[in-house]
């Protein structure tokens, strides 16, 4: 039997084994290590999950996700007004010039 089925078969039987017999047998540090990590997930499995309340979640989500409204910045429409006039009289002379 290697160390993990030992620790397993610790956890699911300790009325098999004596004090001593789990002493010695945590005495290993991977032993341990690992018998600690068993019982953290025995632990978390036994557990009570909370109940969440979805649609009370996602409000609270969407309220600080809010997609906000561009603002138009009147500069910037000027320079794109001003780049489709230049584009423009600058494809008009071009397809003149042909």
């Amino acid at each position: 039997m290697d160390k993990f089925e030992k620790i397993l078969d610790i956890i699911d039987h300790q009325e098999k084994y004596s004090d001593e017999e789990i002493r010695e047998i945590l005495q290993d540090e991977e032993c341990r290590k690992l018998y600690q990590t068993m019982m953290e997930v025995d632990s978390a499995l036994e557990s009570p999950s909370p109940i969440i309340n979805v649609d009370e979640e996602w409000e609270k989500f969407s309220q600080e996700h809010q997609l906000q409204e561009k603002a138009t910045h009147p500069i910037t429409s000027w320079r794109k007004l001003a780049a489709s006039i230049a584009g423009f009289v600058l494809i008009s002379g071009i397809a003149f010039a042909s």
